[in-house]
Parts: C-alpha cells; sequence; structure tokens
C-alpha cells in the first residue's frame, strides 16, 4: 500500500481524495478493509486525515494488526497531502520502514511462539496418553 502511495503521488501527483479512490481500484489491496470503506468515510466526515483515522478504526476488529502498526497507518494518513510531492515520498518511505520492521517483528514472533505452542501441544498429547493408560 505505502509503495503504491508513493507511486501514484510521485507520477500522477494526486490529491488526497483522488488517491483514495484510486487506492480502492488498485488490485491487490482487498485485503487492507479500511481502504474499501474509506471513500465512504470521505463522504462523511470531508476532511482526509479524520476520514483516513476512521476507515481504520472501524476495521480494526476485522484485522490482525497490533496497535502500533495501526497507529502507524493512522500517520500516514495525516501525512497525506500535508507537504510537497518529495516530502510526502521521504515521508511515506519512513513509514515502509516502520512496517517493514514491524512486519519482521511479527514473523520472528510467528516462529517463536509456533514452536512453543506445537511444542505445548505434543506434550499435553503425551499427558492425556500416560492419563488414559
Amino acid at each position: 500500500m505505502i509503495e503504491e502511495l508513493s507511486l501514484q503521488i510521485r507520477y500522477r501527483a494526486l490529491p488526497v481524495y483522488e488517491l483514495a479512490n484510486a487506492l480502492e481500484s488498485s488490485k491487490g489491496l482487498e485485503p487492507l478493509r479500511f481502504i474499501g470503506k474509506l471513500c465512504q468515510h470521505i463522504e462523511e466526515e470531508r476532511d482526509f486525515s479524520v476520514a483516513w483515522s476512521n476507515a481504520i478504526r472501524s476495521c480494526k476488529d476485522q484485522s490482525s494488526l497490533k496497535d502500533d502498526d495501526i497507529k502507524i497507518l493512522i500517520s500516514v494518513g495525516n501525512e497525506l497531502g500535508k507537504s510537497d510531492i518529495d516530502g510526502q515520498i521521504s515521508t511515506l518511505s519512513l513509514y515502509r520502514d516502520m512496517l517493514s520492521r514491524s512486519l519482521a517483528s511479527a514473523i520472528d514472533e510467528k516462529h517463536s511462539k509456533g514452536k512453543m505452542y506445537r511444542n505445548l501441544g505434543a506434550l499435553i498429547g503425551v499427558g492425556i496418553a500416560i492419563i488414559l493408560i
């Protein structure tokens, strides 16, 4: 999503409201449910950053994003349209790096906790087998 935003801003210089429409029609962003609701919130709010944060918060329970990830995404919406093209692209690059670190942390957590849960499942299975014998 961050790459798509950067490309749209750099090469098409779209205003934020048109950027929302471009994101909604982009393929591959369907898992980010808040993008689908963004245009609805824009119609209600008129302030892009408020509509962006409301769209994210309305989909918060339907996603597996952590609170830190949601804060980063809300910050992205707060920065869009607030500076020139180069400033926005630099800011998006910063947020892309932050989300990349968050993704790496989530992958590490998945691997470490995944092993723990597999071992715990096997141990419980052995314990139940001992009790039944």
